[in-house]
């Protein structure tokens, strides 16, 4: 069993695979959508909204 936790509200879909090296089981995590790049792009897109959102309700 694992645990995966994200830094971002945004969700994740996430690619295990299974393998053995000797006799021990290994598993490799990857996550598969959204892709990297693109998780970067909507967090800065995400955290300068609420910035935006922030500085109106200070100006009010």
């Amino acid at each position: 069993m694992f645990t995966v936790f994200l830094k971002s509200p945004l969700v994740a879909v996430l690619q295990g695979k299974p393998y053995s090296i000797n006799d021990e089981l290994c598993l490799t995590v990857e996550q598969i959508i959204p892709t990297q790049d693109v998780e970067e792009y909507m967090r800065g897109m995400t955290e300068n909204a609420l910035g935006n959102i922030n500085l109106q309700t200070e100006t009010k």
